[in-house]
């Protein structure tokens, strides 16, 4: 007992904390998933993910380019993002299909057309999501749909 009055309680809640997390097989590491270290046994850094343009213009046929990189090598992926108010998967509305390369990157391309003519998406924020094929969410990124203004004649 008196060893435990030499630690301040910070100590001692942060011993605790890796204790219950060691004991329940989890990691203390910040941004990498557990077996997440590279041939090197360097940990590999969290997985980025963009979107170009950005914001993206809401008006019909416009092209979204969707990279990432930092994912596991040769992973499939799934893309999701909210239409018509429902988390929808986009994997197959984009091409090619989100699968990571040798280096764990990945870029296709999504033709928005149906999902303006529609209605299906507003001009407003959203959050694309990049997923593993267990379900577990990998990256985010904000996805901003803005109105393009009218061009007036003159």
């Amino acid at each position: 007992m008196k060893l435990m009055q030499n630690f301040s309680k910070k100590k001692l809640l942060a011993i605790g904390a890796l204790f219950v997390t060691t004991a329940l097989g989890g990691s203390l590491t910040s941004g990498c998933a557990q077996g997440d270290s590279g041939a090197s046994g360097r940990l590999r850094s969290s997985p980025k993910l963009t979107v170009s343009p950005s914001p993206v213009p809401y008006e019909r046929k416009t092209k979204v380019n969707i990279a990432g990189s930092g994912f596991a090598p040769n992973q499939e992926l799934e893309l999701q993002i909210p239409i018509g108010g429902v988390l929808t998967d986009i994997s197959g509305m984009v091409k090619p299909a989100p699968k990571t390369n040798d280096q764990g990157a990945f870029s296709a391309q999504w033709i928005l057309d149906d999902e303006i003519r529609g209605k299906l998406m507003e001009p407003t924020a959203y959050t694309l999501e990049v997923l593993n094929s267990d379900g577990k969410v990998l990256a985010k990124v904000p996805f901003v749909l803005e109105k393009v203004e009218a061009k007036k004649k003159k």
